[in-house]
Formats: C-alpha cells, sequence, structure tokens
C-alpha cells in the first residue's frame, strides 16, 4: 500500500508542478485581469480570504449555482482533506483532515466537524445535509477552531452564510431537470418594505426517483421529494442599529435504501451461495421491503448589529429543531429461512436554543474581539434492530435454531448545557508583523438516559449489539480552557505567511447504544488537539495566480472512535492520533477567458495509540483519511453571437481509504475518481442562463458506506450517485 501511495504522491506532483510551470509560461503576458477575491467572516469579521491566517476554501453562492453545487457532497469534492458520506440524507459523516464522528448519530454525540448557519452551530448531524439555496457563501475552515467556533469544532468549520434582504428589488427564478425524474425548481424574491426595512423570501423544491432498484418490491429506493422555504426580514432602526429576523422550514420524505450485499467469496463453494441473495449490479437489492425517510427541519434567529463609537455589538438569538424518522432493511435480502436480515428503525426529535454576545473593535494597532455563548440541546431518540439469522445458516455454523433472532431498541434523552466564554485579539506590532493570541473557556453538562430492551428466541444467542437489558441515567460535567497563537508577516501586498498554535475540544458523551450497561455507564473522555500550521497566501503574476499553502502538525489525545463490529456492537473508545499533511490550493487566470485551478491534500493520518476490538490498532490509518486528494477544475468562456458561452470541467481523484478504524480490507474503498462538465450560455447582463450538465461522467461505483463481515465473505455497502445529467434554466430579474 505504501508503495501505491507513494506512485499516487509522485503522480500528483507532477501534475501540479506541470500546471505551476505552465503558469510561468503563459504569465508572461504583461496584461493584468482581475480575480475576485471572497469576502468572508472567518475570524468573525469581513475580510477578504487572501488576508486571513486561517487554511479556508469559500464558495460564493454564484459560484455555487454555476457549479451546479446543492449539497455538502459537492463542496467536499472541493475542499483539501475533506471527505462527505452518508447511508441516506439523515445519517451523514464528514471528516476533515481525517476527523471525523460517526457515533454522533446518538441522542448525546456530536460531529468532530462543526456546522453552522448565519453564525448558528448546527448540534445535530442529520441536520446540517440541506439543499444549498440562496446562499451568499459557504466557508469552510480547515482544523481545529477552539477560540472563535469553539462548539465542538475539533476538526473544522462549515458554515453556510444566507443571503440577506436588500433596498432593491430583485428576483430569480430556476428550473432544473434531468434523468431519473428530477425536478428542481428554486426561486427567490427581495426587495424593500419601506425606507428602513426589506425582505426576502426563498424556495427550493426538489423531487427525483431514487438510485436504487430494490428487487424485492419493485420499486425505486433512495429517491427524495424536499421542499424548503426560508424568509427573512431587515429593519434598520438608525444608522447604526440593525435587526435581522430569518426562519427557514425544509419537508423531506423519500425510500431509505437497503445496504447492497457483495459476496466477497464464489457462491458455489460457500453456504451453497443461499446465505444471502445479491445481485451483481451495484445498486440493486433484494429487501423484503421498502424502507422510509421522513425528516423535518425548522429554525429561526434573531440578530441585532449596533454600531458603537469604536466598536460593534453583535447579539445572535437562535431555536432550531430536527425530526427524523428513517427505517432501512440493513442487508437488503428477503426474510427466507437462507437469509440474514435487519430491519433498522431510528426515530429522533431534537430542539436547541442558543445566545451569542460579541463585541469586536479596533483601537491604533489593535483588533480586538470578546464575547459570551450559550448553547442548550435535548434529544429524544429511537434506535430498533430487528435481526433474523434465520435456518440453514445457523446450522451451518454448528448454532441453535433462532441463532441471532432477536429485537433491540435503545430509548434515549440528552440534554446538553454549554456555555463559554471567549477573546481574540491581534496587535499591529510592525508595517509588516501583526501577532495573534486568543482563549476561549467553555463548561458543559451532559446528560443521558437510555433503556435498553432485548428479546430473542428461546435458546438464541442474539447478535444484535446488545448482550443484556438495562437502564441508566449519568450525567456529567466537563470543562475547557483552549487558547490560540499566531504570527501573521505580511512579506508584500500581494503575499503573506502565517504561523499558529490552535487548541481544540470536543467535550466528553456516553454511548446511547452501548451492548451492555458498564459500558453504558463509562464515558467517552473529552478530545483535545493541539495544531501547529504554517502557510502562505499569495497572489502572483499581476492578479492572476492565487497560490495558497498549508502545511500542519496535529496532536490528538482522547480522539474518540467508534467501531461497528456486525454479529457483536457498536464498540466506542479514546485513542491518541498524529496527523501530519500539507495543503495547495490554486486559481490561474491563464487568459481574460480562461481558468484553470488545482486543490491538492496530502494527509498522514494514524493512530499512535488505539486498542481496537481487533487487539492492538496503533499504525492504522483514521476511517475516512485517503493520503492523497487531488480536484482540478477548468473553465473557458467565449463569445457566441451576443451572448456568452462557457465550458467547465471538474476533476476529482482520491486515493484509496479505510472504512473501520481496525482497517480491514473488506472495508477498503481503492483509489476512485470523478468528473463533472457543464456547458452554458447566458447574456452579458447575467438576466438568464441555460446549463447542459452530467455528474460522475465516467458513472465511478464508489463506496459512500461499508460493513464487512470477513467471517461471513460479506460487505454491505451503500454507494454515491450514479452518473446523472440534466439542464438547468436560470432567469434573473
Amino acid at each position: 500500500m505504501q508503495k501505491l501511495n507513494n506512485l499516487y504522491s509522485f503522480r500528483t506532483f507532477a501534475v501540479i508542478t506541470l500546471f505551476l510551470n505552465t503558469s510561468l509560461v503563459f504569465g508572461a503576458d504583461d496584461e493584468a485581469y482581475l480575480m475576485e477575491e471572497i469576502i468572508v467572516s472567518a475570524e468573525r469579521k469581513e475580510e477578504g480570504i487572501q488576508s486571513v491566517p486561517v487554511s479556508i476554501t469559500a464558495f460564493s453562492g454564484d459560484n455555487l449555482r454555476s457549479s451546479e453545487i446543492y449539497g455538502v457532497e459537492g463542496i467536499a469534492l472541493r475542499v483539501p482533506g475533506m471527505v462527505f458520506n452518508q447511508q441516506d440524507q439523515a445519517e451523514s459523516f464528514i471528516t476533515m483532515r481525517g476527523i471525523g464522528t460517526e457515533s454522533a448519530q446518538d441522542a448525546a454525540g456530536e460531529s468532530s466537524v462543526a456546522m453552522y448557519i448565519d453564525d448558528v452551530y448546527i448540534g445535530r448531524q442529520g441536520a446540517g445535509n440541506f439543499d444549498l439555496f440562496d446562499l451568499e457563501r459557504v466557508e469552510v475552515l480547515r482544523g481545529p477552531q477552539g477560540t472563535l467556533f469553539g462548539r465542538n469544532a475539533s476538526g473544522g468549520v462549515v458554515h453556510f452564510i444566507t443571503s440577506k434582504p436588500k433596498d432593491e428589488f430583485e428576483g430569480r427564478a430556476q428550473v432544473k431537470l434531468g434523468d431519473y425524474n428530477l425536478i428542481d425548481i428554486r426561486s427567490m424574491v427581495t426587495g424593500p418594505i419601506s425606507e428602513t426595512s426589506a425582505y426576502k423570501l426563498a424556495m427550493s423544491s426538489h423531487n427525483r426517483d431514487g438510485y436504487v432498484m430494490n428487487l424485492g418490491t419493485g420499486n425505486d429506493n433512495d429517491d427524495k421529494q424536499a421542499t424548503s422555504v426560508r424568509g427573512s426580514i431587515r429593519n434598520n432602526f438608525s444608522d447604526t442599529l440593525e435587526m435581522i429576523v430569518s426562519y427557514d422550514v425544509t419537508r423531506e420524505r423519500g425510500l431509505s435504501s437497503a445496504k447492497d450485499t457483495e459476496d466477497l467469496k464464489d457462491s458455489a463453494s460457500y453456504m451453497g451461495g443461499i446465505h444471502a441473495i445479491t445481485d451483481p449490479r451495484p445498486r440493486y437489492i433484494n429487501a423484503v421491503g421498502d424502507g422510509k425517510r421522513e425528516r423535518d427541519l425548522d429554525g429561526w434567529n434573531v440578530t441585532f448589529t449596533k454600531q458603537l463609537e469604536n466598536s460593534v455589538f453583535t447579539s445572535i438569538t437562535a431555536k432550531r429543531n430536527s425530526e427524523f424518522d428513517t427505517r432501512w432493511y440493513f442487508a437488503g435480502n428477503p426474510l427466507t429461512d437462507n437469509t440474514i436480515e435487519s430491519l433498522n428503525t431510528n426515530k429522533e426529535d431534537s430542539s436547541q436554543f442558543s445566545q451569542e454576545f460579541r463585541l469586536s473593535g479596533s483601537r491604533d494597532k489593535l483588533d480586538w474581539i470578546a464575547g459570551f455563548y450559550y448553547f442548550d440541546m435535548e434529544t429524544d431518540r429511537l434506535e430498533s434492530f430487528d435481526q433474523h439469522f434465520n435456518g440453514l445458516f445457523g446450522a451451518v455454523l454448528g448454532l441453535p435454531g433462532g441463532f441471532g433472532n432477536g429485537f433491540a431498541a435503545f430509548t434515549q434523552h440528552s440534554n446538553i448545557d454549554s456555555t463559554a466564554i471567549f477573546a481574540q485579539m491581534t496587535y499591529q506590532a510592525t508595517d509588516k508583523l501583526a501577532l495573534t493570541a486568543g482563549v476561549r473557556s467553555t463548561e458543559e453538562t451532559r446528560s443521558l438516559t437510555v433503556n435498553a430492551v432485548q428479546t430473542k428466541a428461546p435458546g438464541a444467542v442474539t447478535v444484535v449489539g446488545l448482550n443484556e437489558s438495562y437502564y441508566i441515567d449519568v450525567s456529567k460535567d466537563w470543562s475547557a480552557t483552549t487558547p490560540k497563537f499566531g504570527l501573521e508577516y505580511q512579506i508584500s501586498d500581494n503575499q503573506m505567511m502565517y504561523w499558529s498554535a490552535t487548541n481544540g475540544f470536543k467535550a466528553g458523551a456516553f454511548s446511547g447504544t452501548a451492548a451492555s450497561k458498564s459500558a453504558a455507564l463509562a464515558p467517552l473522555e473529552p478530545e483535545d488537539v493541539w495544531n501547529y500550521e504554517l502557510g502562505s497566501k499569495n497572489t502572483l503574476l499581476d492578479n492572476r495566480l492565487r497560490l495558497n499553502v498549508a502545511i500542519f502538525s496535529m496532536d490528538y489525545e482522547d480522539l474518540q472512535t467508534s467501531e461497528l463490529i456486525p454479529g457483536a456492537a457498536i464498540i466506542r473508545a479514546n485513542a491518541q492520533a498524529k496527523i501530519d499533511g500539507f495543503e495547495v490550493e490554486s486559481l490561474y487566470l491563464v487568459t481574460d477567458n480562461f481558468s484553470a485551478g488545482i486543490n491538492y491534500s496530502n494527509l498522514d493520518a494514524k493512530y499512535t495509540e488505539y486498542k481496537c476490538a481487533a487487539g492492538d490498532c496503533a499504525g492504522n490509518f483514521l476511517p475516512r483519511s485517503p493520503e492523497n486528494t487531488l480536484s482540478l477544475s477548468l473553465a473557458y468562456e467565449t463569445n457566441l453571437g451576443s451572448n456568452l458561452m462557457s465550458w467547465e470541467l471538474d476533476y476529482f481523484d482520491s486515493a484509496e481509504q479505510y472504512y473501520e478504524p481496525s482497517n480491514p480490507s473488506i472495508e477498503l474503498q481503492p483509489s476512485f475518481d470523478y468528473m463533472d462538465a457543464r456547458v452554458s450560455i447566458k447574456n452579458p447582463d447575467g438576466d438568464w442562463r441555460i446549463t447542459v450538465w452530467a455528474k460522475n461522467m465516467d458513472d465511478s461505483v464508489v463506496m459512500s458506506s461499508a460493513v464487512g463481515v470477513g467471517s461471513l465473505a460479506q460487505r454491505y455497502v451503500t454507494y454515491t450517485p450514479p452518473k446523472t445529467y440534466g439542464i438547468t434554466f436560470v432567469r434573473n430579474f
């Protein structure tokens, strides 16, 4: 594997070197081209992305729409070191630089990669994977954000910033049609209410057939019918006081898909080939029934901004709610005497409230920000497993009749209560050198009740992951102080270097689906990470080449891990890890109508101490941490009569990655690539646009989730979407 990865690294570096050398050759032209710089708020103040001493990738709303990006999965393909997978829309996983949390689905669990919308933290991981519509921009911050975004952001932050109401009337209507009977409609309208207030109303409706055929029922699974609405009002009470009130709601329905069972041995020589009824084609299953997915999200927030004499006061009050009801068959098998199957049900109702106060300002050579944060979240969750390991299956293994037949249910109630104070300041020591120091102090209480109940056939040894029925009622307090130190040196107006040492924190947690009472009572310890980073941001060749590089090293203490052991349990533990890597982001305007960009990530993410279920897993790769990823974008625009025509190509290449901490070969996703393409025609004023697009053009078959059972030589997988294509019509007015 190491030899293959070295070859992969060599190939990737060759591509980057060729790109940069080409840049210098074409750079002989003295004509200056304009490169748009996105304004971001990564440090809670608006500034150009090239001026922020943080590893950040940003997408403007126009860029998201023109690139046909409407979900987190499209963002992940373009951000170095970011990986996105999902079982379905309500069960998703995000990793950043190798750090993520699969156990975030528990009632008391949260992700190590924090998601925000308009400065409001989204506590439930499944509530952050929504349709992206009418956004001003998306900011992705890599590495721990322990000071200004301290809510469990030990891995990174994904921040969605919505478009705000405008004082002049504007509108947009968009219709997208595609295969799988895709009909996607989006619209927006904004304008004045009075001389001091304005409104905005945006809507999206997404409907398509499923990507998975269930041969057992004849129905398409993994379909989607979702509608979202967002409304906001801005009122300027005076020249110095502004209030924005917004509310959004999402309703989603569909059929969740079973996992696709893959036989990894020749069926004729393994248990007669009747322990699993499989179809060799990907995205074809044989489940006895169709699953279901119901998801309802809503939230409101009120933001006050007050301009003081030498500072700005900001208050953000928010409430968010989420409800999930999903049911899906695990193995996609009919319930006969010779098959295995588990009907999994997840129901959840979660409600959160947050309040943040911030005061920021500048005086002489000092920029500063200080604030207070409060967060409270209650979650009720039911996970149940109705499992059947029948007939010949048990007999062949010499097990009693009804082996594995059983039912387990985990009824969970969690409360998370957290407060924090934070401050950060930057001092301009010289014209070129700036010093930064920050700190956040967090106090957090987590409580959890679990009622775990199991039933099983007489004489059976149930394998649904529950060894005994039990009830627990536990609570624990955690606290942490997370500092940040940084240096920033301005080499020239267009070149900057920075160094930072950042401490990140993620509170401890209790397991909501432990196999025994003793395991349920033992909490996971809090995550603690130090990230040391050296970076450089450069705008070169008369503003035609943007080249950013970051080298980082992270030391993790008590990294929270989760292992799914089929036929046994979900095992959670703490581990130590070391992550080293570097990232390159570049964009080159070769001519006034041709641009090329390359993003690259190299990652060495391994456990240094970890007693996993398989034994000693020290030296293993962290899940979903490919050693190399590369994304390439090309765009060319030319005149077509009085209009403009553009061709765009996006290419993504990833090295292999594991899906479990024990690194079983049965759960290894080999290296893969994706390619998307678009051809657009628009008028010069941007009043309308027509785009013909295709995604995953080479129809790559890539696992999105995988569970392997080596003793059965089987793997249960879900896949990313297949090749899709369509046409989009946009009208601005």
